[in-house]
């Protein structure tokens, strides 16, 4: 297999970049956008991209060409051209990138549609990094020439806490201020915690005016951003690249209930896959049933037989259609010829992206007869955004739920390792909803399963391309470290439950007795066991681990998890980059290395889904030990307390 395979997937690697400076400003310049925008070790903007997306919220990726870099000094010059076709959309954007000066550059577009389309948006975007920005005061100066001081949000927003922005200005530190200058549209800033990305974005055009809008044949398009950073003391000094993990003392609780969610597929589990998934001692396992579907039949079949072939309990989604009690006596009539385990029922809506009250007083007393003692909840099949604008308040739910996925923005590799830690904030904020509910996150996935600005719920279809809910990089190293990353932000945030993928297939945890149903797009064979499998086999071989917490100096370079009881704990830690890094652990006594995960020994991890332990190697208590992770490497220690 070729080697950027076992890491992403995909054999694609990073486009190239290039290391910037003015003044005290150092940023990275990467496939069209502008990276890490820093001074010494402080990150002011996380990102600055332009983007074009279609009627439907889908981000066009572009062709870029004609690129030229110059640098000399304290100056740069990047010009490129950038070409976006997606259906009936065709245009083109002449992109200038400058400095002149210390601690300033600018950024300019010059577009032309060569097409005539709809679009939600065209333009620049700029993101800002949570850690950073929460909480400190922003002041916006509007079009009419008016300003306002505003704040950061803490709590994620539901609705946009700036609009109408033509200039803002915020303090990083005591001595330093950023500021941004736009021209060409109204920008406005919006809380992408609400999408589990981690940042702020600041775009235009206000989402108050009608979308989408037609865009003519020959229509021609301007913007501007000016970034300046002012003060007289700028912070000097590089950025520390030495990484420290350190393992904390403080417990946050046991592990919540950790499930799996049932294959997409067609074919239904097999024995020998039945026997290798029960290794793994999930609480659960996920299924929908459409009960406005005339297939509900055959999906409860295969529902009931996976549950018993692995021997868990079901977490069942019923989704409702125009007939909520016709379709509740269907479900229950077939519950009750074959009865399974329950774990939960969620209530979902086909009609609605948040289960309405209507839907839920007329269907929970009914199911609260027919499944006495278990727990039934509501809330969204989609992103957190769906709940936090439209908050539940139906008293007789004993949990609210989301599902997650990091590309609902982008689908870079750098992008999806920087979202993981926005899980958290979304728990976070909904726990505080003024139910106070316990919070339930089903399913996690890599890959956002359908389009909810279109769709309630996912419908299954296969053709000869790649569907929407795949992404190559499940069976990758980048997959299991994506994975460490959300669990590590998923478990110290206190939730209730969490639910992973699938069984098997392209979107589980091995390609089990069936190989790809895309091999020139999802490379893995038969039998194939992804890397992902060994994170859940090791992390849930002791249902005694309590989460540990733990910290990262650079959680966007290497990160990870902690769980022990009382005599022994494992550390989950993972490289989130394409190169080479060095970590210190410190905050253990002794430990020993359990398994690496990388790209010289992928061969044998995923032919073997029994335990693949490394050569014995135990470290003595030290202040600070070393370690080199190679890309995308997961590595699990066990130490002792």
């Amino acid at each position: 297999m070729i080697p950027r395979i076992k890491l992403n997937g995909k054999g694609a690697g990073l486009p190239p970049g290039h290391t910037l400076s003015t003044g005290e400003v150092s940023l990275l310049y990467e496939g069209g956008s502008l990276r890490y925008i820093r001074t010494g070790s402080f990150e002011i903007i996380r990102m600055i991209y332009f983007a074009v997306r279609d009627k439907e919220w889908l981000t066009i990726s572009p062709v870029i060409t004609r690129k030229n870099i110059r640098k000399k000094g304290n100056s740069f010059h990047i010009g490129y051209r950038a070409h976006y076709q997606y259906n009936d959309i065709d245009f083109e954007a002449a992109i200038s990138i400058i400095s002149s000066k210390a601690n300033h550059f600018t950024l300019e577009m010059k577009g032309l549609a060569n097409s005539t389309f709809m679009k939600n948006r065209i333009g620049f975007c700029i993101l800002h990094p949570i850690l950073n920005c929460a909480g400190r005061e922003c002041i916006i100066t509007h079009p009419d020439g008016s300003s306002t001081t505003e704040r950061f949000p803490e709590d994620i927003a539901p609705h946009q806490p700036f609009k109408g922005i033509r200039d803002m200005r915020w303090k990083i530190n005591d001595a330093l201020e950023a500021q941004l200058h736009f021209e060409g549209d109204i920008f406005e800033t919006e809380d992408q915690r609400n999408w589990t990305d981690a940042s702020y974005k600041t775009y235009s055009t206000p989402l108050d005016q009608p979308y989408p809008v037609q865009i003519e044949k020959g229509t021609t398009l301007f913007q501007r951003i000016e970034f300046s950073l002012q003060g007289e003391n700028p912070a000097k000094g590089k950025k520390d690249e030495k990484v420290v993990f350190t393992v904390g003392e403080k417990t946050t609780g046991g592990l919540p209930d950790i499930g799996v969610g049932m294959s997409s597929r067609s074919q239904p589990l097999t024995g020998p896959e039945s026997d290798i998934l029960r290794i793994i001692h999930f609480t659960h396992i996920r299924g929908e049933l459409h009960l406005f579907n005339n297939q509900i039949e055959k999906q409860y079949a295969v529902l009931s037989g996976e549950s018993v072939k692995l021997a868990l309990p079901l977490e069942i989604c019923l989704i409702f259609g125009d007939d909520p009690q016709a379709e509740l006596a269907k479900f229950l009539l077939l519950y009750h010829r074959n009865r399974i385990p329950v774990k939960r029922i969620i209530v979902f809506s086909g009609n609605a992206k948040v289960t309405s009250n209507s839907l839920l007083s007329t269907v929970m007393p009914v199911i609260r007869r027919s499944f006495p003692g278990i727990s039934a909840g509501a809330g969204t099949n989609s992103n957190f955004a769906q709940i936090n604008r439209s908050r539940p308040d139906y008293k007789d739910i004993d949990f609210i739920t989301f599902a997650i996925h990091p590309q609902e923005h982008a689908s870079d590799e750098r992008t999806l390792m920087e979202n993981t830690a926005a899980q958290q904030f979304a728990v976070q904020c909904a726990a505080k909803f003024e139910l106070r509910k316990p919070v339930i996150v089903s399913p996690v996935t890599i890959q956002r399963r359908f389009n909810a600005n279109r769709n309630n719920y996912e419908v299954l279809t296969e053709g000869e391309e790649l569907p929407l809910g795949v992404d190559p990089r499940q069976m990758s190293l980048s997959g299991a470290a994506w994975t460490v990353g959300s669990l590590k932000y998923l478990l110290e945030s206190k939730l209730s439950s969490i639910t992973y993928y699938e069984t098997v297939g392209e979107r589980g945890l091995f390609m089990g007795d069936h190989g790809s149903r895309w091999p020139g797009q999802f490379i893995a064979g038969k039998g194939m066991i992804f890397p992902v499998f060994h994170v859940f086999r090791m992390l849930l071989r002791k249902g005694s681990y309590r989460v540990t917490r733990s910290y990262s100096t650079n959680p966007l370079v290497v990160d990870g998890f902690a769980v022990a009881d009382e005599q022994s704990g494992m550390i989950f830690l993972s490289n989130m980059t394409m190169h080479r890094q060095k970590v210190m652990l410190e905050g253990t006594k002794e430990y020993n290395m359990i398994m690496k995960m990388n790209a010289q020994n992928f061969d044998a991890i995923t032919r073997n889904f029994q335990t693949h332990r490394t050569k014995k190697q135990v470290h003595k208590a030290v202040k600070l030990c070393e370690h080199i992770l190679q890309p995308y490497e997961t590595m699990i220690l066990e130490y002792r307390l």
